[in-house]
């Protein structure tokens, strides 16, 4: 008897601690919930000098299969750069230690923070902080 009850036990509380580790649908995002035009804060950062730009776009477009196309206005000077993205919990990001720089998409409230590690003499370096319009 003693076996049947801790095997009951011990079934139960595989199935409670399934139940509170699964993960929600609102969290699911996907590579193409990031696609669209932002709105947000740039600084661009070219060899002759910070710019700022209070108020600014960035387009994200698909660039095949796990990677997009970061592209700042063109008023900015800010170069355009292709990410390896995947989803990760509820948010779209690069690898860690990209060459590249940090790509971060959180789906709950469509906000992106790009930074970019391009080469400082070809202008093109870039931090953006935005939210989908």
């Amino acid at each position: 008897m003693r076996t049947k009850n801790k095997l009951f036990c011990l079934a139960f509380i595989a199935l409670t601690s399934f139940g509170f580790s699964g993960c929600s649908k609102d969290d699911d995002v996907s590579n193409s919930d990031v696609e669209g035009t932002y709105a947000g804060e740039m600084t661009v950062y070219p060899a002759t000098g910070i710019k700022i730009f209070d108020n600014t776009t960035l387009t994200i477009t698909s660039a095949g299969e796990g990677k997009v196309k970061v592209t700042p206005a063109a008023n900015t000077g800010g170069v355009a750069e292709i990410f390896d993205v995947f989803p990760e919990d509820g948010y779209i990001v690069n690898p860690e230690n990209d060459p590249k720089g940090t790509f971060l998409f959180y789906g709950k409230d469509n906000s992106l923070t790009v930074s970019t590690l391009g080469d400082v003499k070809k202008a093109g370096q870039f931090r953006f902080k935005g939210v989908k319009q």
